[in-house]
């Protein structure tokens, strides 16, 4: 079993998570999903998506309605959009929530922009914060979300994943429904007892209505039929608030939430989402913007912080591609608007142990080649994918510096070769395909190379004779430059694409050289915390396989805020929580979280402690999204504080953080493990959480 000779693609679509599924019609995890959808730009224009909207109805009819099957509809129809050769986005929605008129809204020329003018957007008086939420599973109907009077305190919401049938008027969302504060406001009046905002609420009938649960759906959202739901968490945390303790916070501080579709959607590998958040980051920048220009202010007059607590392992690692250039490039747009304060804050993954980041420092010459061993599991009914990656090279070199060879289990190596950008290469068996591929950076003349290795799952049915082998891979690498060169080898974030019906499996890198476990019998963090008065010892000092450099794709942007976690009890680093790699992965990206915060309370205190998925409810969950929701919190907070000393805040949340004071003084007169930036950045910040466990907090 070996690999095909390195091909030219005909490729129609960007992603080669995306493309490696559609071509594999024996392997096609979007079964109960549409055919396709429109996905913006990287920043949505007017030009570029009118031409988009102007292909799709011309091509709509002809195409897809069509006799063909669904694969060679999509070929058909993302070719015949191919401008100058560059293939186009998509994102695949579920047929119950997509919106088949959103072409039809970008021709209608009485609107100007995505959003539709004719609309009663809510307004804020001077003085007000808004916060956005990108997230799944937020419940939010609480009363901590609300105000004295009961009204809620949420301006706008999206409901990415919701029915079509339930709401979308005018056609301007690609997918799901939207609902402004009054229509917020309606439906807790009639699910209210009585019609009263300060009695009881029917949880699930408003639920429902909102578009936050589906029954009967196989795709729909689910999340907050739990005790605790993830969105409403980190909700509870950055912007919760009871409204007569705490009553300037509620009224001063106001909301704006996107609902994710649940993660069935996404695809193997979150392939689509990254097209969900760049809807929802632009959805939220144009909302505010809306608000901000109906209630007679001007941008620079309404502090604006965004807490997004998602990520993926893989990537590029910095804003040169997929939503972290969204990320970039919105926020680059809001300074020219003399926005200064808009601001996104990112979590930096709870990946650190899972041996799914390598790095390989190659010296030029035929004899210095970089092996690892990918272990792929048994029993997956998953993809698994790698990426191997070689950044920051001169514009001018058009081939990767580097030749590959990958080796599946229980044969011997077949050669290196080396593909051109655009090229792919297949396994003979059909069941696996590499993919060469290039970026270029966003403000340097740099390019970066990428190859992708896509494995079909290792267990499924429908396949005759099983899946991609799994068992014991060998990669290999050998620098052919006449240089020094940096290889970054990464396993993407493996996930279920079906409620029920996938097993997932992740594979992982292997390495004896790697500390699984300490001495003590602990789980191996990046760091040993043997004693709080010493400097804790390195474990990522031999082999390729790093815990540093583990933070998630999303969290290396430049610009924005990135936050780790850390026990409040010792501060003691959490061991999931990822470390940066000590140094910029490549000089678009960044070096190392920007702070930390508690992710969890003690070590015999699981997580931290916030809203559960019922109003009332409180749920411990763990992991750096709630250090993130806590730490946007400050931000909130220290916002606030200027606004009511009658001063604007003018600082965004990454610089802000600079300016703490209180970092590394998370707990005065507590001795604190000592700790290295690439694990707690900055420092450590006390939390402003008031639902602590204390138990167990002062003793080892």
């Amino acid at each position: 079993m070996g690999w095909s000779s390195w091909e030219q693609s005909n490729r129609f679509v960007p992603s080669p998570y995306i493309h490696w599924a559609l071509n594999l019609e024996r392997h096609q995890p979007w079964s109960h999903q549409a055919t396709i959808q429109l996905a913006p730009p990287t920043t949505i224009t007017d030009k570029t998506m009118t031409q988009r909207a102007e292909s799709f109805v011309k091509k709509r009819a002809e195409i897809l309605s069509g006799p063909n099957e669904q694969e060679n509809k999509l070929e058909a129809f993302y070719t015949a959009q191919q401008t100058d050769g560059r293939p186009l986005d998509i994102i695949a929605v579920p047929d119950d929530c997509n919106n088949n008129g959103f072409a039809d809204h970008w021709l209608d020329k009485k609107h100007t922009g995505w959003l539709p003018e004719n609309v009663d957007y809510p307004t804020i008086e001077e003085g007000t914060i808004i916060a956005g939420i990108i997230d799944i599973d937020i419940a939010f109907g609480h009363r901590r979300f609300r105000d004295k009077t009961g009204r809620s305190r949420i301006l706008a919401s999206w409901q990415q994943g919701a029915d079509r049938a339930s709401g979308n008027a005018g056609g301007h969302l690609p997918f799901g429904r939207d609902l402004l504060s009054q229509d917020i406001n309606e439906l807790l009046i009639s699910h209210s007892a009585n019609g009263d905002l300060t009695s009881a609420l029917d949880q699930d009938s408003f639920n429902q209505e909102a578009g936050l649960i589906a029954y009967t759906r196989v795709a729909g959202p689910k999340g907050i039929l739990r005790s605790n739901a993830h969105g409403t968490h980190v909700l509870g945390l950055m912007g919760g608030a009871d409204p007569f303790e705490n009553p300037e916070f509620g009224d001063r501080v106001k909301l704006i939430v996107v609902n994710l579709p649940s993660p069935v959607v996404y695809a193997e590998g979150g392939a689509l989402l990254d097209g969900y958040l760049i809807y929802a980051y632009n959805w939220l920048a144009a909302v505010f913007e809306k608000i901000v220009k109906k209630s007679n202010l001007q941008l620079q007059d309404v502090p604006f912080v965004s807490n997004i607590s998602f990520g993926k392992q893989a990537g590029a690692k910095g804003d040169i591609q997929g939503f972290p250039a969204t990320l970039f490039e919105m926020e680059d747009r809001f300074r020219q608007e003399k926005s200064s304060t808009f601001s996104t804050m990112l979590p930096s993954g709870n990946d650190n142990l899972t041996r799914s980041h390598a790095i390989m420092e190659l010296k030029p010459g035929s004899n210095n080649i970089g092996e690892i061993e990918w272990r792929v599991v048994p029993d997956d009914q998953t993809s698994n994918f790698l990426e191997i990656w070689v950044h920051d090279q001169p514009l001018e070199r058009e081939t990767p510096p580097i030749e590959i060879d990958i080796v599946p289990p229980n044969t011997d190596p077949k050669g290196f070769s080396r593909g051109l950008p655009g090229q792919v290469c297949d396994l003979l068996s059909g069941l696996g395909r590499i993919y060469c591929e290039t970026t270029r950076s966003h403000r340097l003349d740099r390019r970066n190379f990428l190859y992708q290795v896509c494995l079909a799952p290792d267990t499924v049915p429908e396949i005759l004779g099983g899946g991609a082998t799994a068992g014991k891979w060998r990669i290999r690498v050998k620098n052919t430059s006449s240089e020094n060169i940096t290889v970054r080898l990464m396993i993407q974030t493996d996930q279920s694409t079906l409620p029920g019906e996938r097993i997932t499996r992740r594979s992982y890198f292997d390495d004896q050289k790697y500390t699984l476990i300490e001495w003590s019998g602990r789980t191996a963090d990046t760091y040993v915390y043997s004693s709080r008065a010493e400097r804790p010892a390195n474990l990522d000092n031999r082999g390729f396989i790093l815990r540093h450099g583990s933070m998630n794709s999303y969290a290396g942007t430049n610009g924005t805020a990135t936050v780790a976690g850390f026990r409040f009890s010792d501060g003691r680093p959490a061991p999931y929580s990822a470390s940066g790699l000590g140094r910029r992965a490549h000089l678009d990206a960044r070096g190392a979280p920007t702070v930390a915060l508690p992710s969890d309370d003690g070590y015999a205190h699981f997580g931290v402690l916030s809203d559960g998925a019922y109003d009332g409810s409180v749920a411990a969950m763990r992991g750096t999204s709630f250090a993130c929701a806590d730490a946007t919190r400050q931000v909130i907070e220290a916002w606030l504080g200027d606004i009511l000393k009658g001063l604007r805040p003018t600082l965004p949340a990454h610089r802000l953080f600079e300016k703490r004071a209180e970092i590394e003084k998370a707990d005065e007169g507590r001795l604190y493990y000592q700790a290295d930036i690439e694990k707690v950045g900055r420092g450590r910040i006390r939390s402003r959480n008031r639902l602590r466990s204390l138990r167990m907090t002062n003793s080892e």
